[in-house]
């Protein structure tokens, strides 16, 4: 059975149509907005709220483009250990649950101020090449009656000087 990749999106890019496979081994993924079809997703974001039980641990996690809730249900000692206010990148399958989409942790690196910028690059660059081969020149939004297109997913971040060459 192949594995698919672990796509490097925005958060706010997570919204669509989720397909089930028809096959018990079949891969159930997103088609978002912008037409792109993805079951992987490579993410990153500050860890905004945190809900742990002895069988469970959530994270909602924001990457200041949306917010998603990040849930393991075994091995729950990866996310346990997390903090509020850390920043973390997370691989994982997407699923959708009664409040809507989230993401079913497989894997999560902690990362330093230097590594979530690193990130911001990283994901603004993919998502950049992906828009392109989806054949969609913007990402729409629904505002208010209108459609607006959105220059910039991270504000302020666009603006730094980022080095690809950082060594930890």
């Amino acid at each position: 059975m192949k594995r698919e990749p672990a796509l490097m999106l925005p958060l706010s890019e997570l919204k669509g149509e989720y397909v089930k496979g028809k096959e018990e081994f079949d891969t159930n993924y997103l088609i978002t907005n912008t037409g792109g079809k993805i079951s992987r997703a490579n993410v990153w974001g500050n860890i905004v709220k945190k809900y742990e039980t002895e069988n469970f641990v959530s994270i909602t996690i924001d990457d200041f483009s949306d917010t998603i809730d990040v849930m393991v249900f075994e091995n729950i000692e990866i996310l346990k250990t997390l903090k509020l206010g850390q920043v973390v990148r997370i691989i994982g399958k997407i699923r959708q649950g009664k409040n809507g989409f989230f993401i079913l942790c497989e894997g999560v690196q902690k990362l330093s101020f230097e590594g979530e910028m690193l990130a911001r690059a990283q994901i603004k660059e993919f998502f950049e090449k992906w828009k392109k081969k989806n054949n969609k020149n913007s990402v729409q939004e629904e505002s208010i009656g209108e459609t607006k297109k959105p220059e910039s997913f991270f504000t302020e971040a666009d603006k730094l000087d980022i080095k690809t060459n950082i060594i930890e």
